[in-house]
């Protein structure tokens, strides 16, 4: 599930109206001119949410995430600790020493951040030679519709789906019929079905991340790394100028 840019910064903007209501009791706030609160404790789903929170609300939380690294968050199961730790985390708590400043200055730069890389998306696709690209599971489709492509995936929605012999002969003719020169993996799921038809057609495999989470094999340190690398694999595959 590819959380794109434009999801990203609405969530950016909800973020410090989460941030201004706490979870739980609202604790005691330091004296005017102190900063010696306790860091909030933020839980988030997967990463992506854990990467904006993070970023918004800087030194002044502890960000945990649901999904550990290198993990599939179709597949998780919650142990009791995680589940303890939704009901104790908490947004925020005022504190008169610092609070709304910071956050609206960590969310306008990130914004900005955002605002760039989406519009390196819309200029490096805008012309290419071809709007298809082939993936191991249909994971990329908003991605496909902002930005004008069409993804055509091997196995639908389920990471884990095993395609029919019947599907893998129909992809094959698609990518012979429109010229895909590159079949895409993902990170967290297994190459070998993209490597298999990449190897009976000799096209190219690569590696598309819908960042579900950051691994030694991310091809980034965070968000913005990441989807960098997929504008430049989706760029090289699809002929773009």
């Amino acid at each position: 599930m590819l959380v794109n840019a434009r999801r990203l910064s609405a969530l950016v903007c909800v973020l410090p109206l989460l941030l201004a209501a706490a979870c739980g009791p609202a604790q005691p706030s330091p004296e005017p001119g102190t900063s010696d609160a306790a860091p909030l404790n933020i839980v988030a789903a997967f990463y992506p949410f854990q990467f904006i929170a993070e970023r918004v609300a800087g030194e002044h939380a502890n960000v945990t995430s649901l999904t550990e690294p290198g993990a599939e968050p179709h597949d998780v199961e919650l142990k009791p600790s995680q589940v303890a730790s939704l009901t104790e985390a908490n947004l925020v708590v005022y504190e008169k020493s610092f609070h709304a400043a910071d956050y609206t200055e960590r969310a306008a730069a990130l914004t900005q951040d955002l605002t760039r890389l989406d519009q390196s998306f819309a200029t490096g696709l805008k012309s290419c030679e071809r709007e298809d690209f082939i993936t191991t599971h249909a994971a990329f489709g908003y991605l496909a519709s902002r930005y004008h492509l069409n993804q055509i995936g091997i196995s639908g929605l389920s990471p884990d789906a095993e395609p029919s012999p019947s599907r893998i002969a129909e992809i094959q003719d698609i990518a012979l019929e429109y010229e895909i020169t590159t079949i895409f993996s993902e990170t967290l799921v297994s190459p070998a079905v993209a490597e298999s038809i990449a190897g009976d057609l000799d096209l190219r495999t690569d590696v598309l991340d819908p960042i579900e989470g950051i691994t030694p094999e991310s091809r980034g340190q965070d968000y913005l790394a990441v989807m960098a690398a997929n504008l430049a694999a989706l760029k090289q595959a699809n002929g773009c100028s």
